[in-house]
């Protein structure tokens, strides 16, 4: 996968480096006060809601559920934000008590809007039902008003549902406003029915964090009739989504959520049926007893009817409670649920205390192997978004085993489907099912059995399910496009690596899991759908005119991630390249002329790795598709890679050479993936880097071979190693191999150490071997190893194997030794070379930029360290494998044999090595005297690397800035891009330490100095014809001449963006090279006429690289209001600005020098509407490193640290990024302490320094 964690920032073009796929949504768990007041709260609602619930109750028992199994839902699929016995489809769709859409009427009185959810739903403007009145000021039964789509008996706002629900001014047997009350009860802006209700709340009783109504105090999302856990539910349960008189549980719904002891308001028991009540050996329908019966609710030894559970020492008008329980409803037991919470053994007065998630083994039990999947799916693209599912999993015991266990997410199955059976005798009764369960904290769906599984036998489970197209980017999700006139589409699409194929159907989702996928879609005529292998027949839908199956051809063993689907109205164009594999790439129609660069170039990509691993492509056909909303940059799914538009569509007109190189890229990236991860993939995500780290390694091979004069190896250190090389210096880092469990842990590491620092040490490994050797174990590894699992020793082994063979390694050596020094243990080492005559001493220690005297890492850090030199007197630059190997176990060493200290020495040849060099000074100087004389002497690569390990060194306080900006000087003298882009990258550091300070003019003055050479070379007029990398030198120079001011830069980009003003029309007058600087200078330097025209552009825009390029530049206004509305429409629906964008506008306005304190506002202010936004934290934890990547004083430090306490229980995926925030502040606050001064002094010893006449 291609992630925006690590795509490189393609100069001009300014992909914005996006997060992980939108991360799995673990919100906070929810806890209830204990306060008797509940059970007035939960009379009210009760009363509310007693007519829709009716209602679902009644289709319930019409319906039946299964004595044996306790039914997680209801027969029928969901509305776009809830379910509730309604059904989706504009025309209906039979079976299973299906409703149709806008005119339908169902089973049990049920009628349906479009919007509407709940027990009881809402009809259109004439539509009336079951006592629905559906007017603007229409009023139902029981005194009840309703709002434009409210539904009789119950008024609800868009998303609202659930007793009463409503508008700001709604009414509803509770009317309420912002701060408004009725019947004693005070609401939220969207509060809901007889108590206080969150945002997304629902149901009877909800909960502001300190929402009150009668003196009832709830948690966020809480609901009906009482409040509860994650899991819990009472009366009413509910999803993030969930809605209505019946909610739903992850996978069961309304009025029946089970749990090992049952849930309230609806309690399972082994025997329990009923829409209502759940009971007992010896319960009895309406009313749900435990020994000595309880009515309405639920509960314990001496439970009393009504609402209350006793305890022993339960107290308080009429209401009982547990030990640690909770008012009004709630009965405990150490794991069961009733009334709604449970508290875990350390739950205390009314908080439920989960266990920690350490103590959580997230991991499937190994007792049963999928073999073959057959999935059925119909998505409701242009209904209501539902998806109707059906799946069948051969599998075989590994062991004895009385449970079934697997994957589910969002959800809602249907247990009377619910079949096991043996493969030997699949028309017998086969094993009985006596309990369904679902473990929220695990995603897991667990089937109790009655009789154990016999090891060694095959079992097939089958049933049936309903799903939902999600708007997060994740799982089996929705993505809209407008087409050439201007009408929306829909497509449905698929992204589930890491953990989200459970949210398309029941699975093993664990990448060890491997199977066959056997894939059904069901689409309308007029769409197509496209799967991991090709399609072999297509047949009509039983009893749905308009609509047809496509059946695909069973798959090679693979892991669930890997699975993928898309529905769509999209277009294709195919290449023959490849003479054995069919090469297809896909886009909206209006964009298919985009795609031929990805034809032409993905067939040659995928030859050229078939050639490189000696082991062709094993699918008969491989598709590419541009996804107009995707989270992450591209994704390798075996044999249908999705990639987001900007990342596969290229307009050679408008999108430039960046863009082309980019494409390059990611395509090649994930071609990689189909031998390195698809082919042979990790066991667990620990080894994620293995996926990764080699894709982009091996990718850059293939864009070297594309381009061979593009100098991608030599980018690579520039770009990939040298940026990470800048973060895996912190304390905060983490080793490449991380053991992770929870999905929010696994998310996380998809980051720059897992993909630049991977690759770099793959590198590494890559010049130690040599080539041919490496290439040698890479082939025996894939070979023996193919369409199964694989840990990093078992490539050491492999690798070794041939490095032995080849006597590329010695013997007395392995790769186990040398990688697990540099994969098990975070950072990396700073070799310094201290010279006396021909002798030289080496020692290693931890490369840390700050180090922090409080740290309590006692760890010894030392690596294993191929060192390689050369000398002035012989300098050679392109012999690779080391000259001598220091030892882990070696602090120090000595080399003989150099040249006299006369002469220069240069260790880490072409920079093969992940580690830094620091000389002494004289060495220092010798190398500074060979760049200003004659500095090609010295290879591209390494002069990069010199000035990048000067400065870096400098930062972290082991080489005086004198010597470091000394080494910059001979720049003047430099045509390369790739020193260049090492020397403005570690400049940019100091740009931005000195922003805010009295000593920038004088800066400003050295970078113009040693600038204005280069902008003078390249000149501002730019040419598409001029190779790649003089392309890129322009970009690079007339983006820091704009940026610094520099006036020939600035008012050729005023005058050329007026005459794209002029000539709206003619989108040729700016180069795509210089899009983005002439826009952004521009819209600095105008106001409100400017940026409307630049948004306008960006509307009209059907190029993904232009439209990119045009958010960045409107995020460079100056005027504070304009900055402030962009913030506002990058995180609200329907703005313009696609949810996958939303870093890229952040990122904009906080790089901006007027924009940086708003968006730091801006995030502390909207926190949750944000969080809320995307369904994660992760991304949360990217615009803080993003915002507060320039804090540099100690009141941005307390404003973070003080940010981070007060959303300690809230961070979750978000909290590496958090602290390594804290820790870059606190590191530019010890710089700025340590050496603004003495920068200063040698600006002003060199005659930079600005000073103010005084008259």
């Amino acid at each position: 996968m291609t992630g925006y964690s690590q795509s490189r920032e393609a100069l001009d073009m300014d992909v914005t480096k996006v997060g992980r796929p939108v991360s799995l949504v673990r919100k906070p768990a929810v806890y209830v006060q204990r306060r008797v007041a509940v059970l007035l709260a939960f009379l009210f609602v009760s009363a509310t809601l007693a007519t829709g619930l009716l209602v679902y109750f009644n289709s319930s028992q019409a319906e039946g559920t299964s004595k044996k199994t306790l039914d997680l839902t209801v027969s029928t699929p969901l509305q776009e934000t809830g379910v509730g016995g309604v059904v989706p489809q504009e025309t209906g769709v039979g079976g299973g008590g299906v409703v149709p859409q806008e005119t339908g009427v169902g089973g049990g009185g049920v009628v349906l809007q479009e919007t509407g959810v709940g027990a009881v739903v809402v009809p259109q403007d004439t539509g009336v039902g079951g006592g629905v009145v559906p007017q603007e000021t229409g009023v139902g039964g029981g005194g009840v008003v309703l709002q434009e789509t409210g539904v009789g008996g119950v008024v609800l706002q868009e998303t609202g549902v659930g007793g009463v629900v409503l508008q700001e001014t709604g009414v509803g047997g509770v009317v309420l406003q912002e701060t408004g009350v009725g019947g004693g009860v005070v609401l939220q802006e969207t509060g809901v029915g007889g108590v206080v209700l969150q945002e997304t709340g629902v149901g009877g009783v909800v909960l502001q964090e300190t929402g009150v109504g009668d003196g009832v105090v709830l948690q966020e999302t809480g609901v009906g009739g009482v409040v509860l856990q994650e899991t819990g539910v009472g009366g009413v349960v509910l999803q993030e989504t969930g809605v209505g008189g019946v909610v739903l549980q992850e996978t069961g719904v309304g009025g029946v959520v089970p749990q090992e002891t049952g849930v309230g308001g609806v309690v399972p028991q082994e025997t329990g049926v009923g829409g209502v009540v759940v009971p007992q050996e010896t319960g009895v329908g309406g009313v749900v007893p435990q020994e000595t019966g309880v009515g309405g609710v639920v509960l314990q030894e001496t439970g009393v009817g009504g609402v209350v559970v006793p305890q022993e020492t339960g107290v308080g008008d009429g209401v009982v409670l547990q030990e640690t329980g909770v008012g009004g409803v709630v009965v405990l037991q150490e794991k069961g649920v009733g009334g709604v919470v449970v508290p875990q053994e350390t739950g205390v007065g009314g908080v439920v205390v989960p266990p920690s998630r350490e103590e959580v083994n997230i991991r499937l039990p190994r007792a049963l192997k999928p073999l073959h999947y057959m999935v059925k799916l119909q998505p409701f693209i242009n209904g209501n978004f539902s998806i109707q599912g059906f799946v069948q999993v051969r599998m075989v015991a590994l062991q004895a085993t009385s449970n079934l266990t697997l994957h589910i997410a969002d959800i809602i199955t249907k247990n009377d489907t619910i079949k096991l059976v043996p493969v030997d005798d699949p028309e017998g009764p086969g094993i009985g099912i006596t309990q369904n369960l679902y473990d929220n904290e695990r995603q897991f769906y667990i089937a109790l059995l009655e009789t154990e599984l016999v090891e060694g036998k095959q079992y097939v489970l089958s049933m049936q399910f309903t799903g939902y197209l999600n708007d997060q980017l994740k799982g089996f999700y929705r993505s809209t496009y407008k087409d050439q006139d201007g009408n929306d589409r829909w497509i449905a699409v698929s992204q589930f690596e890491p953990t989200d194929a459970r949210r398309a159907f029941p699975c093993f989702d664990e990448p060890s899991m491997k199977a066959e996928f056997e894939i059904y879609l069901a689409r309308e005529s007029s769409m197509n759908a496209i799967s991991n292998m090709p399609k072999v027949e297509s047949f009509p839908v039983e009893g749905q005119e308009g609509w047809m199956w496509d059946h695909f051809n069973t798959s090679v063993p693979m892991s669930t991630y890997l699975v993928a689907f898309v529905v769509s109205d999209f277009v294709h164009m195919d290449s023959q390249d490849n003479d054995h594999v069919l090469f297809r790439v896909w886009s909206r129609e209006s964009a298919i002329d985009q795609a031929s660069y990805a034809l032409q170039t993905g067939p040659e990509v995928l030859t050229f790795f078939e050639n490189y691993f000696s082991i062709p492509f094993p699918l008969p056909k491989q598709d590419m598709i541009a996804i107009p909303d995707f989270s992450a940059g591209a994704m390798e799914n075996w044999g249908l890679i999705t990639y987001r538009e900007t990342d596969m569509l290229l307009n050679p007109v408008a999108s430039g050479a960046s863009s082309m190189e980019f494409v390059t890229v990611v395509v090649a990236h994930e071609l990689a993936h189909q031998w390195f991860g698809n082919l042979v993939t990790p066991k667990w995500w620990t080894d994620i880097w293995l996926n990764e780290g080699f894709a982009t390694y091996v990718g850059t091979l293939g864009v070297n071979h594309i381009g061979p004069t593009w100098q991608s190896m030599e980018q690579f250190v520039s770009g990939d190693l040298q940026d990470v090389l800048a973060l895996d210096c912190l304390q905060s880092s983490h080793p490449i191999s991380v053991p992770v469990g929870h999905p929010d842990e696994i998310n996380q590491i998809f980051d720059s150490i897992s993909y630049s620092k991977g690759a770099s040490i793959i590198r590494m490994m890559s010049n130690f071997l040599t080539e041919a050797t490496f290439r040698k174990g890479l082939t025996n590894y894939l070979s023996n190893l193919a369409y199964g699992n694989a840990e990093q020793d078992d490539l050491w082994q492999f690798l070794s194997e041939a490095g032995h063979e080849e006597a590329t390694l010695p013997a007395d050596l392995t790769v186990k030794m040398v990688m697990d020094t540099w994969t098990l243990q975070m950072g990396y080492p700073v070799v310094k070379v201290v010279r006396n005559g021909t002798l030289a001493t080496l020692t290693q220690e931890r490369f840390l930029l700050i180090k922090n005297e409080n740290w309590t890492d006692s760890h010894d850090y030392k690596w294993w360290i191929p060192l390689t030199y050369t000398t002035q007197e012989n300098p050679n630059f392109e012999s690779t494998p080391p000259d001598v190997w220091m030892k882990d176990s070696e602090s120090q060493i000595m080399i003989s044999s150099l040249p006299s200290q006369e002469h220069w020495v240069i260790f880490n040849v072409q920079e093969t090595g992940f580690y830094r060099v620091n000389y002494d000074d004289d060495n220092w100087n010798l190398l500074i005297k060979q760049l200003n004389t004659n500095h090609t002497l010295i290879h591209v690569v390494n002069r990069a690397q010199i000035i990048d390990d000067a400065l870096d060194l400098a930062q972290a306080g082991q080489l005086s800035y004198n010597t470091a900006l000394n080494v910059n000087v001979y720049l003047r003298n430099e045509t390369e891009y790739v020193p260049w882009e090492s020397a403005l990258s570690n400049l940019e550091y100091l740009e931005m330490m000195f922003t805010r300070s009295a000593g920038y003019g004088a800066l400003k003055s050295y970078l113009l100095a040693i600038l204005t050479p280069l902008y003078d070379s390249v000149g501002f007029e730019d040419n598409l014809n001029d190779p790649l990398l003089e392309q890129y030198k322009r970009v690079e120079a007339l983006s820091w001449a704009c940026n610094l001011d520099y006036q020939d830069c600035v008012h050729n980009s005023v005058s050329l963006f007026q005459q794209w003003m002029d000539n709206p029309a003619n989108r040729s007058i700016i180069s795509p090279n210089l899009m983005t600087t002439v826009c952004c200078t521009a819209i600095a330097a105008g106001g409100e006429e400017e940026w409307n025209f630049a948004w306008n552009q960006y509307l009209t825009s059907n190029v993904g690289a232009e439209k990119n390029k045009l958010l960045v530049a409107l995020g460079c206004s100056r005027e504070i209001w304009i900055l402030s509305r962009y913030l506002d429409m990058s995180f609200t629906e329907d703005s313009g600005i696609r949810k996958q964008d939303a870093h890229t506008v952040f990122g904009s306005v906080a790089r901006n020098d007027v924009g940086r304190d708003l968006a730091w506002n801006y995030v502390r202010e909207e926190w949750e509407k944000i969080s809320n936004y995307f369904g994660s934290f992760t991304t949360l934890g990217d615009l803080v490193k993003t915002v507060a990547y320039e804090f540099n004083t100690k009141q941005e430090k307390y404003e973070l640290e003080l940010f981070r306490e007060e959303h300690a229980g809230e961070l979750e995926t978000a909290k590496r990024a958090v602290d390594q925030a804290i820790e870059r502040t606190t590191n530019n606050i010890a710089w700025m302490e340590n050496y603004y001064d003495v920068i200063v002094l040698w600006l002003h010893d060199n005659g930079y320094h600005k000073m103010i006449k005084h008259f």
